[in-house]
């Protein structure tokens, strides 16, 4: 579950800050924590302070105020974790980070989001840790500027979530009998997705039953599948644009998770 947390270690910093203030001694510019007149340690009262250090108790004070995001803490499965906080990093222990150009990042529905134009440029990624082929979770916030026919989260020729005018649209591409593979959708109604409002998607697939969510409520009719997911296209993945090399996602994203396994419902609620 997303849940209102503040993120990264940094909120630790920001709060050992505020705490001691500027007249005990703490420099946040010094990567050491040491600061102002080196020589002249701190009188802390409850917890002693010298020169910019923190006691052991005066710490554990703090971080009980201080709550730590969990959200890239997701346990088994967890194949990727973008918290898109300033940077395109992956969070999980896969370390898929992403690289684009003309992008930025502005407020998102937790912290920051990554804001994607007509311009900008997300480059694919091909992992082994995002080739599985059983079970699928995809989820984000969205928050289009406007109408169209894009992709927010893009295996390609894998699975992928993209926005149909105002709808989004899941779609998983599975392996038949024959050997060959097609994509498999399903569909939210139309506005359901409306501009400038951040929305909860997440489709599911156990391999046999695909599921779109919309702000943790199934949103249409699950699709029944069979068949492994189609793990030979090699064109990779990414967030924010048609992969490899199509258009940008018009908008802002946040708080993207990709699973291997079937996540319930109650999992997935934002």
């Amino acid at each position: 579950m997303l849940g209102d947390v503040h993120r990264g270690a940094r909120w630790k910093a920001l709060a050992l800050a505020a705490a001691l203030g500027a007249g005990c001694g703490f420099d946040s510019s010094s990567a050491g924590g040491a600061g102002g007149d080196a020589g002249a340690p701190a009188d802390g009262g409850g917890g002693e302070i010298d020169g910019g250090a923190v006691t052991a108790d005066a710490a554990r004070d703090l971080d009980a105020d201080v709550p730590v995001s969990t959200f890239c803490q997701g346990g088994a499965g967890l194949e990727a974790c973008y918290e898109l906080d300033g940077n395109l990093e992956d969070s999980s222990q896969n370390n898929n980070d992403l690289t684009g150009d003309n992008i930025a990042f502005d407020t998102g529905k937790v912290g920051q989001a990554l804001v994607t134009t007509q311009s900008s440029r997300m480059d694919p990624i091909k992992s082994a840790t995002l080739d599985f082929s059983g079970e699928l979770t995809m989820e984000a916030w969205i928050l289009p500027s406007q109408a169209q026919n894009r992709w927010a989260i893009d295996h390609q020729g894998q699975w992928g979530l993209m926005l149909d005018d105002d709808r989004v649209v899941c779609t998983v591409v599975t392996l038949d009998e024959g050997g060959g593979s097609s994509g498999k959708t399903v569909t939210s109604d139309s506005g359901s997705v409306p501009d400038d409002v951040w929305t909860h998607v997440a489709c599911t697939y156990d391999g046999t039953t695909l599921i779109l969510y919309l702000d943790g409520v199934v949103a249409d009719t699950p699709e029944l599948v069979t068949g492994a997911i189609d793990t030979a296209p090699t064109q990779g993945f990414t967030i924010g644009r048609d992969s490899p090399n199509g258009s940008a996602w018009l908008g802002r994203i946040d708080s993207v998770r990709i699973w291997s396994v079937a996540r319930k419902a109650e999992e997935i609620a934002p």
